[in-house]
């Protein structure tokens, strides 16, 4: 945790009227604040583009669709999160966070450098076609999506890429980063605010992706000739990877300069030596016995495993009825970059008006519960709708649209939402669980929770769909199933929610309090 100032008494003057809502940040806090905000922000921004370019890559591929998913995450994302969270404890042991966080990121953008100038322009000569259709002539239909990504292995690779920046570089360096240098009380604060630059990167990217996306021009820029692109698709992910990379780079001169000029040298992040000293145990068999032993940390687990479990059902359920109705690339992008760029505005707000006043005046518990509410009553409307395409005509008859169009349109609403309540309730309050551990906690919680955790998660959802679509053969007809694991999981997160808020609020109390500088 940041360290304390105990030389000064609370001052315990709050923000009133707008100002509340809207920026409620000292004076003395600016400094440290803006840069950090600045860094989610850019972060932020290529997080948006790459699970735009991830999903249209490899599901919109001719001879893919949402059914690889499951398989992807199961064969592929879940032992690439052993791999990483290997690799980010073993930097640890030799590197100081700061370097950690300049070779992962690194690592990253010089991949995706790569990619889009040796990979993406032969990606038809490098297809496992010969071997793909060999396996569909001896493996059951179900088995789609594993032969797909076999098929489209750059794709794969790219799709594991992109998750390394969602989770280890967004959830576990950056967030690991605000942990260890912004207190609890700051958190109250910050954290909303940190909340709308993320979101308000979704509607920079959304709008941006979707007007690029719905270009219908046949002119190719001399960039995507040069780098052998024919489509229009080609030309927009050329795009998207170079805004990424000139993000990359910002973000990682404002990390630099917060770490030179910002931070105290005597703060908890900054001592990295006492550690070094220690040699404590990093492995990724240490780190999930250190977790089981904690009860606090378990409900974390819990809760951590219950969003990735259920936004897993419901998006492969979504996104296979959205491939359904939009099976061009083009098209699909401008879908669903539609469907970010909303995301970001609900989220927006409610970082603004919702977020940071529902800690500060709710707490954490009724803050915490939110999520889990907007994920009940978004998803009985949608998980309705899929039905009704196996019941009758008669609803999508009376709103003028195709059951499929409905299913696509309330499995939007959904995904707006509960991602929304993501990007705003749900991180807020489960990063502010871990600041007031020790560091010990701190940083192996984090790299078991947020790297092992929020894969297991997606993993364990998608085997149980895997098994599904053997028997199933598409995700449509699993939906019953789906649903019925809704239902089980809310109930455990819940529990979850109120056995971790009588933890935190122990734990807490026993914290120095900060001094607040003036306004």
């Amino acid at each position: 945790m940041a360290d304390f100032d105990k030389s000064k008494s609370l001052n315990k003057r709050e923000f009133k009227g707008l100002r509340a809502y809207l920026y409620p940040i000292y004076k003395s806090e600016i400094a440290k604040f803006l840069p950090i905000m600045l860094i989610f922000f850019f972060i932020s921004i290529n997080y948006h583009f790459l699970r735009i370019a991830k999903d249209s890559l490899i599901i919109t591929a001719p001879k893919s669709g949402a059914e690889v998913l499951p398989f992807l995450k199961v064969w592929v994302m879940l032992p690439s999160a052993f791999i990483e969270a290997y690799i980010y404890t073993r930097l640890l042991k030799f590197f100081s966070k700061e370097t950690t966080f300049y070779i992962i990121i690194g690592f990253i953008l010089t991949f995706l450098l790569c990619f889009v100038l040796f990979i993406y322009p032969h990606k038809e000569q490098l297809y496992l076609d010969s071997f793909a259709d060999y396996l569909q002539t001896i493996l059951p239909a179900g088995f789609k999506g594993l032969i797909a990504i076999l098929r489209y292995w750059m794709f794969t690779l790219f799709y594991v890429i992109a998750e390394s920046w969602s989770f280890m570089v967004l959830t576990v360096l950056l967030w690991g980063f605000a942990n260890d240098t912004i207190t609890v009380n700051e958190a109250k604060r910050f954290y909303p605010l940190f909340g709308i630059g993320i979101n308000f990167a979704g509607v920079l990217v959304g709008k941006f992706a979707s007007v690029i996306a719905s270009s219908t021009s046949s002119k190719l820029s001399s960039l995507t000739v040069f780098l052998g692109g024919k489509t229009a698709w080609d030309e927009t992910f050329n795009v998207f990877v170079v805004i990424i990379l000139g993000c990359g780079v910002l973000s990682l001169i404002l990390y630099r300069w917060v770490v030179a000029y910002i931070l105290p040298k005597d703060s908890v992040f900054m001592k990295r030596s006492d550690l070094k000293e220690k040699k404590p145990k990093l492995s990724i068999f240490e780190n999930i016995r250190y977790v089981a032993k904690s009860k606090y940390l378990i409900c974390i687990t819990i809760i951590v495993l219950a969003y990735n479990i259920l936004i897993n059902f419901t998006e492969v359920l979504w996104k296979g009825q959205l491939k359904a109705l939009y099976p061009d690339p083009q098209h699909y992008v401008a879908y669903f970059s539609q469907v970010i760029f909303f995301i970001g505005i609900v989220a927006t707000l409610g970082s603004i008006f919702i977020s940071g006043n529902l800690i500060r005046k709710f707490g954490w518990r009724l803050t915490a519960l939110a999520t889990p509410i907007v994920f009940v009553v978004t998803g009985l409307f949608f998980f309705y709708f899929v039905f009704a395409q196996n019941w009758s005509t008669g609803t999508a008859l009376f709103l003028g649209m195709t059951p499929l169009a409905l299913a696509v349109f309330f499995g939007s609403i959904q995904d707006v939402l509960s991602r929304s309540a993501k990007y705003t309730v749900y991180d807020s309050t489960k990063e502010m669980a871990f600041i007031p551990l020790d560091a010990e906690s701190r940083l192996k919680g984090k790299a078991s929770i947020d790297g092992i955790g929020t894969r297991l998660g997606k993993s364990g959802a998608s085997f149980v769909l895997q098994i599904l679509l053997i028997f199933f053969n598409t995700v449509l007809a699993c939906t019953p199933v789906i649903f019925l694991f809704v239902v089980l999981i809310v109930p455990v997160w819940v529990a979850a929610i109120f056995s971790l808020d009588k933890k935190f609020q122990r734990v807490t109390k026993k914290q120095p309090q900060e001094a607040i500088p003036s306004i």
